[in-house]
């Protein structure tokens, strides 16, 4: 995924992982082997890999929707309580590198099962976890709803986020935004005017409040939709042109997708860019 951070172009890695694939339950120890097979250890060798030998930058996204595998019930709930997550997060950056300036802590992808007062006081509690640790690296704060930017007043985040605080004031609100009529990136084609409107409500709230955005997830494939040509790169445009984002990264990177999947960045057999980085590259 490609991004703009501080109008510089500037690479970062969006790295989704589930956390019962990197954590042995609840409050349990992280799945070291030993040997670099077990499932922290790989996401520590991409940790390594994106941000010392490539130097960008990676976004850690735990890709549950505040839920933990195996385990009934989101978190702040009797079986996944709120301790649980902050306990997953220290070991993790503890083992990842806590001092690597290059890492970003996104709390979470997607959560669900909440209300938007009950994840902000969750994201609260992580992010006093992960300051506590002496951490200084940015954070980014999800909403409930899909974290839809479109979304972002009517689903009550914009005013449940009023209240989220981080004590060095390093953290930025992390929106998606899909293109198509219903905004959930399941169908390929893209809403007329689309691209150009449906980030207004967050960067009204962001500029209304003082605070920072960074657009998480986007897609909209001119391949499959002549339409979403259009519309992806005005969506890029005006986060590029609002003051209030500090970058973006587009969903749907690596082969593993295959050629039939309309938000792939590359094509599975290594041929010619996917249409959509194309478009990409040219935003940057």
């Amino acid at each position: 995924t490609l991004s703009l951070h501080d109008a510089l172009p500037i690479y970062v890695i969006r790295l989704p992982f589930k956390k019962a694939r990197v954590q042995n339950g609840l409050f349990g120890e992280l799945d070291i082997v030993g040997n670099g097979t077990g499932d922290a250890e790989r996401v520590k060798t991409l940790v390594d890999y994106i941000t010392i030998t490539k130097g960008m930058y990676c976004i850690l996204d735990p890709h549950d929707g505040a839920a933990f595998g195996g385990v009934t019930g989101r978190v702040g709930s009797d079986n996944f309580p709120v301790a649980a997550f902050e306990d997953f997060w220290v070991k993790l950056i503890n083992y990842l590198g806590k001092t690597n300036d290059k890492l970003i802590f996104n709390i979470e992808n997607e959560p669900a099962g909440l209300t938007a007062t009950d994840w902000m006081r969750v994201c609260n509690s992580v992010t006093a976890a992960i300051r506590a640790q002496g951490c200084t690296q940015q954070i980014q704060v999800p909403g409930i709803s899909f974290t839809g930017a479109h979304s972002w007043i009517s689903s009550g985040n914009g005013a449940a986020m009023l209240n989220y605080t981080d004590e060095i004031n390093n953290s930025v609100f992390e929106v998606h935004q899909y293109l198509d009529p219903d905004h959930s990136g399941t169908t390929w084609t893209c809403t007329v005017g689309g691209g150009s409107s449906r980030l207004d409500a967050f960067v009204n709230w962001c500029a209304t409040n003082s605070k920072k955005g960074f657009l998480g997830e986007f897609g909209g494939d001119p391949a499959s939709d002549a339409q979403c040509g259009v519309e992806l790169p005005a969506l890029l445009d005006d986060c590029n042109a609002a003051s209030q984002f500090i970058g973006w990264a587009a969903w749907g990177g690596g082969r593993h997708w295959g050629n039939t999947y309309p938000f792939r960045t590359q094509n599975a057999d290594g041929s010619a860019n996917a249409p959509v980085l194309d478009v990409l590259i040219s935003k940057l």
